[in-house]
């Protein structure tokens, strides 16, 4: 897999890795809750990767990497004179 599908695929998986380990964390904890609370980590998440603070924290810990991404996706996708 390449391309589109992987980048969703990859997204997909994460979510629900956030989501399943939101659901231990919570274990009684209402699933509608559990997803909610996912949303909005895998949000934050995503949000964050704009700002370039996950860069930074990759650059200092190599590990942050894997949690928390280093660029967004949608970055990479847009045209060049839109990064002016």
């Amino acid at each position: 897999m390449d391309g589109a599908v992987a980048d969703f695929a990859g997204d997909a998986l994460y979510a629900v890795v956030v989501y399943l380990l939101t659901a231990i964390v919570g274990v009684r904890v209402r699933s509608l809750v559990v997803a909610a609370i996912s949303f909005a980590l895998c949000a934050a998440i995503e949000v964050a990767q704009l700002t370039g603070v996950p860069a930074s924290l990759a650059e200092l810990f190599p590990v942050s990497r894997l949690i928390l991404g280093a660029t967004t996706r949608f970055a990479h996708h847009m045209p060049p004179q839109a990064d002016r």
